[in-house]
């Protein structure tokens, strides 16, 4: 640890969001999310993007900072400038639920399809959402089973467990047809057709 804080000191922009890390999770030291948002700032102004989010989770669950979704967005619209898929998927998810910007069911589908392109699990498992209970978008249980599935991959067990779950439950009222079209949708984007 003192090797990363005498970085951190010295300006590296990796070892400040590093030891940011260190407060944020108590790494070695006594948790404080205070001395996280100092030194993620420190590496999210010199355009490390990494660092961006984790300090825009810090807004937005307001850890060492009052809540505040329009720094957390801010925050985010950084990273996702660097392709963060996982900073993509936040602006998603504050514009789904209008924090920090208007309400715009339209606008979160077109944040969590841009994070989903970059095979983010939790962007996809959100389009299954959208899909399924037509938020923003019609209804449309093909798309819903396919983003749902493909959430499936590359994410935990409980997390799989749950699509499956939603999947199961989709079946129930889709067509073999239907339920055909979903699969092979998603076999042909897999290449296993």
């Amino acid at each position: 640890m003192n090797e990363i804080k005498k970085k951190a000191e010295e300006g590296q922009a990796y070892a400040q969001f590093e030891y940011g890390q260190y407060f944020e999770f108590g790494k070695g030291v006594d948790q404080n999310f205070a001395q996280a948002k100092v030194w993620y700032e420190k590496s999210a102004t010199q355009g490390f993007a990494k660092a961006q989010y984790n300090l825009a989770m810090l807004y937005q669950h307001g850890r060492g900072v009052p809540i505040d979704y329009k720094q957390a967005l801010y925050y985010y619209m950084l990273a996702a400038e660097q392709n963060d898929p996982w900073a993509i998927n936040n602006i998603g998810f504050l514009y789904a639920q209008g924090r920090g910007v208007e309400q715009n069911p339209e606008e979160a589908l077109r944040w969590y399809h841009k994070a989903a392109r970059f095979g983010h699990f939790e962007a996809q498992y959100n389009l299954g959402a959208r899909y399924a209970g037509g938020e923003g978008i019609p209804v449309d249980l093909i798309e819903a089973h396919y983003w749902f599935s493909r959430s499936q991959i590359g994410c935990t067990a409980l997390q799989q467990e749950r699509a499956s779950k939603i999947i199961e439950s989709l079946e129930a009222v889709m067509s073999p047809q239907a339920i055909e079209e979903a699969k092979t949708k998603l076999s042909t984007e897999l290449g296993e057709n």
